[in-house]
């Protein structure tokens, strides 16, 4: 229940960062903490990773504009992540291990031994987290020089540009790529004609892709979430029949109209078979 909890406040900040920004956050890494074997050292580096380093641009922003109990709230959860993140890590070397064993033994005296315990109480103060976060990132949604903001921050990296069209195409891109694809993507000929950031998304997703053809005229994004597949694994296949269709000659107002009607037979050929 945790893990879908907060795997829901996550796509919803998400969701308030594409209002606001244009572009998503960086998906909530599901797959590495839920299931039977989740451990709970694995669930809190895997965690940390994603919050305190793939969100931190977006955490820091969303923070700055936060109330005082809000900082609060979200500063307890930076450290005590932080803790738990750099103790599982590096256990031995750790200067603050004394704090860290401490909030773990306090939730195996009040919850029990098991190292699902840690993990559920984990996941429950990431939900207090995010869900003060999207409070706070609501409110930037309705301020426009707020929100200009946020786009501007996303703009400046090449890094999240590049994370967030992974995102959308619900695939996972390793840190130790990240920098590679970005390079790629910063390095792309139609990159130099992209005058806004929905123009640069679209080239950042011919580099997710690996296609060598023209981006397509439409936001890719709009065409993933014309048919519900944004942060789904057939993203991709879709998009990929997308740049057929428009490579037809199919005018930009009836790509959308004709791709349905492709992806449709795709799909009963596909559940045929």
């Amino acid at each position: 229940m945790s893990v879908a909890r907060a795997a829901g406040l996550a796509e919803q900040l998400s969701s308030f960062k594409r209002l606001a920004a244009g572009v998503p956050a960086p998906g909530f890494p599901r797959n590495e903490v839920s299931g039977a074997s989740a451990r709970f050292r694995d669930v809190a580096i895997s965690i940390g990773d994603w919050y305190l380093t793939q969100l931190r641009a977006d955490v820091n922003l969303i923070r700055s504009h936060a109330a005082q109990q809000e900082k609060a709230v979200l500063g307890r959860f930076y450290r005590l992540l932080k803790d738990q993140r750099d103790y599982s890590a590096h256990p031995a070397d750790f200067d603050r291990a004394v704090e860290a064993q401490a909030w773990r033994d306090d939730v195996q005296r009040s919850e029990g031994t098991q190292d699902d315990d840690l993990v559920h109480a984990l996941l429950d103060e990431l939900c207090v987290a995010l869900d003060c976060l999207c409070v706070v990132a609501a409110r930037i949604v309705r301020n426009t020089s707020q929100s200009q903001e946020w786009q501007q921050l996303a703009a400046l990296s090449p890094e999240e540009e590049i994370r967030a069209v992974y995102a959308n195409l619900g695939r996972h891109l390793p840190e130790n790529r990240v920098t590679f694809v970005a390079r790629q993507f910063s390095k792309h000929p139609d990159l130099v004609r992209a005058r806004s950031p929905q123009e640069r998304a679209n080239v950042g997703e011919l580099v997710a892709l690996g296609v060598l053809v023209a981006p397509l005229r439409v936001p890719y994004d709009e065409i993933l979430d014309e048919f519900g597949l944004v942060g789904d694994s057939r993203a991709s296949a879709l998009l990929l029949i997308a740049h057929g269709v428009q490579a037809s000659g199919v005018p930009e107002a009836r790509l959308i109209p004709v791709l349905g009607g492709v992806w449709d037979a795709v799909q009963r050929a596909g559940s045929s078979a």
